[in-house]
């Protein structure tokens, strides 16, 4: 049975518009512009027909994931493997004072296919996706066809570094489109 899973980066948060790096530990909140951002997620889902919306239980993916559940009248569920990645000691820093160290480090981590990258106390990118691609797992084995997940930027990317499709950043509110055919996932271009 072929599936379809709609993974959306929250809307922009608190912690977003500051220029601040996020991972576990913060508790920014969505914006304005955030909320926007999760109406017009639900905008693009409506005809969808989506399932069950999963949602990462930290507050930013949580709020967009709740807004777009309302808005279908869908089910919502809270995955912790959801969350952002671990990203140590760079958790909360302002991505414009960072040095040009720990810019390479940051750098680094978007593009490199190695799975053994991490920040400073912060999880490898295979912690990140062994868990991630865990959940994936998990939901493409349930009777769900058409499946949203509310997640974040870091996890996303490592979703689809897992899949071989680079990309360097995801939008706030930015939604990417793969299905499961029962052996392979392809990545589905709108």
């Amino acid at each position: 049975m072929l599936k379809n899973f709609y993974i959306f980066r929250n809307g922009q948060s608190s912690h977003n518009l500051a220029g601040r790096l996020q991972g576990q530990s913060n508790d920014s909140v969505l914006t304005d512009a955030g909320i926007s951002q999760a109406i017009s997620t639900a905008d693009f889902l409506k005809d969808k027909q989506i399932d069950v919306i999963m949602s990462s239980p930290q507050r930013r993916a949580k709020q967009t994931g709740s807004i777009v559940a309302k808005r279908l009248k869908t089910p919502i569920y809270y995955d912790s493997r959801l969350i952002e990645a671990n990203i140590g000691r760079f958790d909360g820093a302002l991505i414009n004072k960072l040095s040009q160290k720990h810019r390479q480090t940051l750098s680094r981590w978007h593009r490199e296919e190695s799975k053994t990258a991490r920040f400073e106390h912060g999880e490898s990118k295979q912690e990140l996706r062994s868990r991630l691609i865990a959940a994936l797992k998990q939901y493409a084995d349930s009777p769900c066809r058409n499946i949203a997940i509310s997640s974040h930027n870091f996890s996303i990317l490592e979703i689809l570094q897992s899949l071989h499709i680079q990309k360097d950043n995801i939008l706030n509110g930015e939604i990417i489109h793969l299905q499961y055919d029962g052996s392979q996932w392809n990545y589905i271009q709108q």
